[in-house]
Formats: C-alpha cells, sequence, structure tokens
C-alpha cells in the first residue's frame, strides 16, 4: 500500500508497526511552472480580455549527498563482527519519504508505482582486490585500493572513454542542490551481476509507521515515521569484510540489469554511480546449513542440549525410557526448602504428539503449573518453566506492562469503593431496622444507604475545588453592623472572624 505524505503524529498503537510499500511526496524534485487565469463575465461593455500569470519554481531534494543526520541506523552495525550470512543489510532513514523523492529518469513525473531512486550494493573484500578490482580503483604507486572520490557535480556526468554516466542534464546539474558529489566507477558487468532490476527496486524499499511512546530511550522520532533501503546481496559464506554503498540510480534507468533480456558488457567497460554514503562491516564464516549442522551434533557435540542423554534402550526402567522416547530429560532440582531432586523437563519441540493438559489451568503462578506423579515421586516442570518464561517475556513488552499496571490500578480502586459501601452499609442498615419497621426499611435503606456512601466518599476523597479559596497572607477585613439593646441604634466595627466575613461576602454576591 501506498501513503501520501503524513503531517500528523502517528496513530498506530503502541507496540504495534505498519509497513508501507511506498511513500511518494506530492512532487518529485525537478522545475514547475505555475499557470493561473482569470475571467471576468458580466461586465456593461462586454468581455474582457482574460488576465493569465504564471510562476516558475524549483521543488529541490537531496541529489548527490544527504545529510548523515537523516540516517537513523545501519543493519549489520558499523565495524561489528558477527554471523551476518543470508542476513540482507539495509539502512533507517529518518526521512520516511527520502527514498522517492526523486525519479530515476530526471524530469519524469511522480506516480504511486515510481520505483525508488537509490539502494545499497554491497561489495566482498574480492571484489576490491587486484589490480584491476570490480569496484573501484588500483593506485600502482601504494599498491592500495582507491574507493569513492569527490569530484565537482559537473565532473558526475563529464563523458569518459567506456564509462557509463548517469543521463542527467546539464540543467539538472546546475538546478540542483549540490556542488560536489562522491563518485565511483566499477565494472559494468559487476554491476549487471549485483545490481537489482527495475522490477525489484520497489521490493528494496518500504517506509514504517512505528508508535515510539515506549522506545523515548532508543531517541526515536517522535511522529515514528521511517524508511528502509535494503540490499539485494548477502554477505559470503565464508565470511570476510563487506561495504555496504548507498548509491544514487538517478539517471540509470536504461542501464539497470534485466532478466528478460540479459545484458551483457565488455571486460573494459566501466559504470559511474553517486555514492550516498556507506559503512563496514565483518561476517563471520558460516559454519554450514541447518541440515548439516543437524548430521554434525553426534560427531562434534556442537549442539548437547538437542540430543538425547544416552541410547534410550540403556534405560532399565520403563517409565523412564517411555519418558526419554516422548522427549522428556531428567533434569537436576532444587527445591525451595534446599532440598535437592530429580524432576522432568520437556520443551515445546517434542518427537512424538503430545495432548495439552488442561486439568489445573488457569495457573496464578509458576509453582502452580508444576505437577507430581505419586507413582515415581517426580516432578514434571515443563509447563512451571513455560509459564515463568511466558511471564517474563510479557513483562519485558512495555506496552502490555503499562496497560497491565492501568488495570490493576483501576480494579483496585473498585475494590476500595465496594469495601466502602460495605463498610457503610454495615452500619447504617442494622440502625435502620432498629428504628424502622419492616415495610419502611426497604424506602429508608434506598434513600439514606447511597447518600451517606457518597458522603463518606468525600470525606475520604475530597474535592478540593468545592472548597472557597482564602488568600491566608491578607487578612479580609469587612464592617458590620451590630446592633444593640437600642433598636434605634447601631455600631460599626472590625469582624475578627473571616468566616463571618466570607459568609457576608457571598451572601452580597447572591443578592
Amino acid at each position: 500500500m501506498t501513503r501520501p505524505i503524513k503531517a500528523s503524529n502517528s496513530s498506530i498503537s503502541p507496540g504495534d508497526i505498519q509497513f508501507l510499500s511506498a511513500v511518494h511526496p506530492p512532487l518529485a524534485s525537478g522545475s514547475y511552472t505555475l499557470s493561473g487565469t482569470q475571467q471576468i463575465n458580466n461586465l456593461e461593455q462586454g468581455s474582457v480580455t482574460p488576465y493569465t500569470a504564471s510562476q516558475n519554481f524549483f521543488v529541490t531534494a537531496p541529489q548527490f549527498t544527504i545529510d548523515p543526520s537523516s540516517i537513523h541506523s545501519v543493519y549489520p552495525p558499523k565495524g561489528q563482527t558477527g554471523n551476518y550470512y543470508k542476513q540482507m543489510p539495509f539502512m533507517v532513514f529518518n526521512n520516511f519519504a527520502l527514498p522517492w523523492a526523486r525519479t530515476l529518469t530526471p524530469g519524469a513525473a511522480q506516480t504511486d508505482t515510481s520505483p525508488p531512486w537509490m539502494t545499497i550494493l554491497l561489495a566482498y573484500e574480492s571484489d576490491k582486490q587486484g589490480e584491476s578490482p570490480n569496484i573501484g580503483g588500483y593506485d600502482s604507486a601504494t599498491g592500495k585500493w582507491i574507493g569513492p572520490t569527490t569530484v565537482s557535480a559537473e565532473d558526475v556526468i563529464a563523458a569518459k572513454t567506456n564509462v557509463i554516466t548517469p543521463a542527467i542534464s546539464d540543467s539538472d546539474i546546475k538546478n540542483g542542490p549540490n556542488t560536489s558529489a562522491q563518485i565511483i566507477d566499477m565494472k559494468y558487468q559487476f554491476f549487471l551481476d549485483i545490481a537489482p532490476t527495475l522490477e525489484e527496486l520497489p521490493l528494496l524499499s518500504h517506509a514504517r509507521d512505528v508508535n515510539t511512546d515506549n522506545k523515548i530511550m532508543l531517541g526515536m522520532d517522535v511522529d515514528g515515521l521511517f524508511s528502509v533501503v535494503v540490499s539485494n546481496r548477502v554477505p559470503p559464506a565464508e565470511g570476510g569484510k563487506c561495504t555496504a554503498f548507498l548509491i544514487s540510480l538517478e539517471g540509470h534507468q536504461d542501464h539497470l540489469p534485466s532478466y528478460t533480456l540479459p545484458k551483457s558488457a565488455s571486460a573494459d567497460q566501466s559504470i559511474r554511480v553517486v555514492v550516498l554514503g556507506g559503512w563496514e562491516f565483518t561476517a563471520s564464516k558460516m559454519p554450514g546449513s541447518f541440515r548439516q549442522l543437524m548430521i554434525d551434533v553426534e560427531t562434534k557435540g556442537g549442539v548437547k542440549l538437542l540430543q538425547a542423554p544416552g541410547d534410550p534402550n540403556d534405560a532399565v526402567n520403563e517409565t523412564a525410557k517411555e519418558a526419554v522416547e516422548i522427549g522428556y530429560v531428567a533434569l537436576k532440582n532444587e527445591l525451595r526448602v534446599g532440598e535437592k531432586s530429580t524432576s522432568w523437563y520437556r520443551g515445546p519441540c517434542v518427537p512424538a504428539p503430545t495432548k495439552q493438559v488442561t486439568d489445573y489451568a488457569p495457573y496464578h503462578y509458576s509453582d502452580h503449573a508444576i505437577q507430581y506423579d505419586p507413582k515415581t515421586g517426580i516432578f514434571d516442570l515443563s509447563y512451571a518453566a513455560a509459564w515463568q518464561v511466558g511471564r517474563l517475556l510479557a513483562l519485558s513488552d512495555g506496552a502490555f506492562s503499562q496497560s497491565l499496571s492501568s488495570w490493576r490500578r483501576t480494579y483496585l480502586g473498585k475494590m476500595q469503593s465496594n469495601a466502602e459501601q460495605e463498610s457503610v452499609e454495615s452500619k447504617v442498615i442494622p440502625a435502620l431496622t432498629a428504628v424502622s419497621g419492616n415495610s419502611e426499611y426497604n424506602a429508608a435503606s434506598n434513600k439514606v444507604v447511597p447518600q451517606l456512601h457518597s458522603f463518606m466518599h468525600c470525606v475520604v476523597h475530597p474535592d478540593t475545588s468545592i472548597f472557597p479559596k482564602i488568600n491566608v497572607r491578607k487578612p479580609i477585613k469587612a464592617t458590620v453592623t451590630l446592633k444593640t439593646d437600642n433598636a434605634n441604634e447601631s455600631v460599626n466595627k472590625e469582624s475578627s472572624d473571616p468566616l463571618v466575613t466570607l459568609a457576608k461576602q457571598q451572601n452580597a454576591d447572591r443578592d
């Protein structure tokens, strides 16, 4: 699916993520002309010549360089060593429309199916070796590999013998936002072997709408909108240093490989691409396929946990033999009281069909899920271990923990409210029964009990907004008239009681 430019914050729920195949901007980079016409009708002197006006403007986007701050992260991590075999390197951008900000053909109209203008090419260490490397150059004086070089923007399309340059016009270069670029030349046949086809490009990029409310410590954007560009090449199985190049494909649409009509190139033909960024990492040697690893388990002992503890046929006890055959292993178990015992454990991967036991569910704690066989006197900790693992996984989810805490506060609040109501009723109802007759009890309790409960709730949880606001720093002074024994005489006296004064002020406000 595609989505237009989004300006509001993410509406994705915490813990959720939405994938978008592309986020095309309303206008791709390039030159545009805005035209307008104004026609005035129904005039006494007749029709007049319409007023027309036009305005040229440019939509700019990164062309030969990108802001390093727009790169959120890369994988595999820069400079790291790990088992990255069969893992496609990718780069994540904070700018969620960056891969579609330009078109492959300069000046072409932007559509909902326009492919991205950038991709990631992965080069092995062997691709950079020798006097004629597949990518980059070779310095005969130092014997070292020459990587991307910085040139002026005009030199990107400068003609060179047997070198294919991007099909970008001089006007696009002059009107572009960049004055310099990093370029690298590679053998065109090597480019055809590792570069994606035009049909593959849309599949190697996407956008992500992520809720980052619980990921503030990770430094993620507030809006949670990211774009991702993925390489179509994986690290070699034999391992080694790899270099991932983020390159621009603008002007190279006709130079991309094709499966329907396979392209080929001569040995001395090269292609020039603009390098937007890159990083290096080291892939460890792949120890073997999954099938080979399983075959080598018995001989090399690399995965002991997947092996049965000895030959089941050697078991003398029939119960133990049956338990081992259906996937159980005997493990040392230290009880809470300090005693040591042997208990059965079986994981979710079993060699035989099993039946789920729900006789004791739901379990309120892990020990509640422990099963005991009185015939053998051995515990089964399979469900208890699964319960504890599930609990830890649930609590590690920030969104789930927050929802659980909110539900608990609401539930405890209801329990407290019910306890307060029961406390009021336990004292009021017997009093009403003693004072009133049985016929009057229901009517009286229906009126008095809710009122007393509301009153007690206000006493325990007062609402401070209903109390009058008194400035204690400035004592209230007001003159009140005090009547004497003589009805015709009155004296004015300063009142020292602020509540009396406040009551008089409120009465005056009501009048």
